[in-house]
């Protein structure tokens, strides 16, 4: 199991590379490939029934594949649509290594390989075993 972020890398005059967190309030599915459907609604009471939402389906196996194909290459960067043919350990396991380069890279503040990075739980604190708010 794995946690990541997405972020773009900057540069200016006064500040040679910053990253910012990239936040997508969009949702999206594929299931086997053979349907996947965008949009802005939760599975809620709140979104299914009151609030209005968007969302559009593809259908088609060819566009789907095409899509995730530019979300991987997107997302992980050069090379990434090709990780969809790999065996999904495979897949996850080089999904995972780039995060945790592109963690160093921010560390010594290089250009991000794609946009990927981990999501550190000691930064936010640890899962909640019992259930119940932390302290």
């Amino acid at each position: 199991l794995g946690l990541f972020s997405l972020a773009r890398d900057y540069s200016s005059l006064l500040n040679p590379r910053y990253y910012r967190p990239i936040y997508i309030h969009s949702k999206l599915f594929i299931a086997d490939g053979a349907r996947c459907c965008i949009g802005s609604g939760n599975i809620s009471f709140q979104s299914l029934h009151r609030d209005g939402e968007a969302a559009f389906d593809i259908l088609a196996p060819d566009q789907i594949r095409a899509f995730q194909g530019a979300l991987w290459d997107e997302h992980y960067g050069e090379g990434g649509a090709a990780l969809m043919n790999l065996p999904p350990e495979q897949a996850f396991a080089a999904w995972q290594a780039r995060a945790t380069e592109n963690a160093g890279h921010v560390q010594g503040r290089r250009a991000l390989k794609g946009r990927i990075l981990p999501i550190d739980l000691a930064r936010y604190g640890e899962p909640l075993a019992s259930g119940r708010p932390a302290d």
